[in-house]
This record gives C-alpha cells, structure tokens and sequence, in this order.
C-alpha cells in the first residue's frame, strides 16, 4: 500500500538523520508510548491515543519519529495522523499528494476548530488510532518550558471520540538547532551536529482526564448540565485549578455550533494539558542539569550568542 510505503521511507530517513546527522540523540521514555501504543485491551474498546508535544522546529514532524522504532512505521495502529496548515505544506498538488499519503490531515487557518480536519481526527480516535498535534498551533522559539496558549481545537480530540483517548505528552530539545528560524541559505537544508532530546511522558492520569470526558459527555444528553457549578472547575490532586495555574484567553467568539458551556470546558480542558506537558518539560530540564527559567534561544547560536540545548 502506497501510503504505507511513503510513513515507512519517511521514519526510515528521519531515524538515519537522528543517527547519523546528530550530535547526540537522547531518548526516554519510549516505552511509555509503546506501551499505550500496542495494548490490544485499548485496541478492541475502540480508544484511541492522542499524543502532544512542544513545537520548536519545522522539522520536528517528522524527524521527531526517528526515535521510535523501525517496526512502528509499518503498522496502522503505531503510526501517526497529524494535522498540517494548509499554507504552510499543501502547497502545491505533489506536497498535497505527499502529505496526505503521509497520514496528514488539512488544516485551515480561520475556519475554527469545527472543521473537517478535527471532525476526521475525532473519526480517526474513535476508529482506535494515534493522532499527534502540536496543540500550540506555531513554532515556538522558545528554550525554555514557557508554551504559548494552546489552541482549544485539542480539546474536541480528547472530548469528542466516544471512548476517551489515551493522552502522552512528549516534549523535545534541540530540533531547533536543525533547522535555526535565522539559517543562511541553503535554508531548506537541515543542520547537521545538532543536540536533540526526545522525552515520551507518562500517560495522564485518567483520575484527571476522565472527568473532563465526562462532563462533555453530560453537556450532550442534557443540555442543562453546564460547567459553571460550585463543583466546577474539579480541583485536581494537587489542590490547583488548572485554568489558575495557565490562565486563557478571554472568553472566545463561538461559532453557530458551539456553546459557551463547551467553550469553557475546551479551555478548562486544554489548561489542563499545557500543565501537564510544562510539568514534563521541567523533568526534562532537570534530567540535563539546567535550571528552570527561560534559557537562551538556542537559535542565537548562528549570531555567536551561547547556545542552549534546551
């Protein structure tokens, strides 16, 4: 099958990158995906795993599952959907060809997150499989945990699927370096010698998840259950309201199909992620012996500014 072959040639060249083009590649936690990735009990009751990462790089898809290994590029179950910006790679019929054979939804900056993308990523959860999403919508040119808001779009992947998906934050260092926001000319080439790390977290604990999943699955069978109770947001283990620790946007201009009750559980919800994966990304910082704080942008490195491998 075609678009098996394009994932395989694609993860085989990324892995050889990682390999033979870097520096020094660290990789953790891998298991911890594998293992949601190949559990045969998630595959029967229909729960897909939805995966999110921090976005420093344009090449962080695909290089990023140069860290998994071989065999996981040649199964449906182990192998990715993403989304893509439609100006930024369905540019031109071979790249739309080439994307969409790669397992690449198209996305479409200023229709909202009610889009056939997200309708068809909720589809692909539903069916048991993986999607990966950069939830922050951008590249960050950030070394440091700081993430910007994340697009509520994350939230519907999770809520929506009838069964609620398994969540594995990842966060990545280094990427940056291959592909510098400032690079000379040739700037479609990646850099060679570059630091990269991959962390695969834990799942998120269901304790916090499943209440979220729940309470979306309330707002559809009656309409009068809304998130906005005394109750409401559930404090979480740790005594913190998500949207105290990440506070969001203000309150949004709902599309005719939207509800505010929704909207507030979406930002309640992706609060909730972009906690957990600055939490993950404070590990990571640990691991490598480096405070916390913003760091130095680690593309300053072309200017003769320090380098971070952050």
């Amino acid at each position: 099958m075609l678009e098996r072959q394009v994932i395989e040639v694609v993860g085989a060249l990324s892995k050889a990158f990682l390999t033979l083009g870097c520096r020094s590649v660290r990789v953790h936690g891998t298991e911890n995906l594998l293992r949601v990735l190949n559990d045969t009990d998630r595959i029967n009751a229909g729960r897909g795993v939805l995966t999110y990462c921090n976005h420093i790089s344009v090449l962080d898809e695909p290089l990023m599952w140069g860290a998994m290994p071989m065999y996981t590029y040649s199964s449906a179950h182990t192998t990715r959907w993403s989304l893509g910006a439609s100006d930024i790679i369905f540019t031109n019929s071979f790249f739309s060809w080439f994307f969409r054979k790669g397992q690449t939804l198209e996305v479409f900056r200023g229709q909202g997150i009610f889009q056939s993308a997200l309708d068809n990523a909720v589809l692909e959860l539903e069916r048991g499989h993986w999607v990966h999403i950069f939830p922050e919508g951008l590249v960050n040119l950030s070394s440091s945990t700081a993430l910007k808001p994340f697009k509520w779009g994350v939230s519907r992947l999770f809520l929506e699927p009838l069964e609620a998906p398994v969540v594995v934050p990842i966060w990545l260092t280094g990427f940056d370096q291959i592909m510098p926001n400032n690079r000379a000319h040739p700037r479609w080439m990646p850099r060679r010698n570059a630091d990269v790390s991959v962390t695969f977290g834990e799942p998120l604990r269901e304790e916090i998840t499943a209440t979220y999943h729940n309470a979306f699955h309330e707002l559809c069978r009656d309409a009068s259950v809304a998130p906005y109770d005394a109750q409401w947001p559930p404090r979480l283990a740790s005594g913190i309201v998500p949207n105290e620790v990440f506070p969001t946007r203000g309150p949004p201009k709902l599309a005719p199909q939207d509800s505010e009750a929704y909207a507030t559980l979406r930002s309640y919800f992706a609060a909730v992620l972009r906690r957990e994966l600055h939490s993950l990304g404070c590990q990571v910082r640990a691991r490598h012996g480096l405070p916390p704080g913003e760091g130095i942008l680690s593309h300053g490195h072309e200017r003769g500014e320090k380098n971070s491998h952050v």
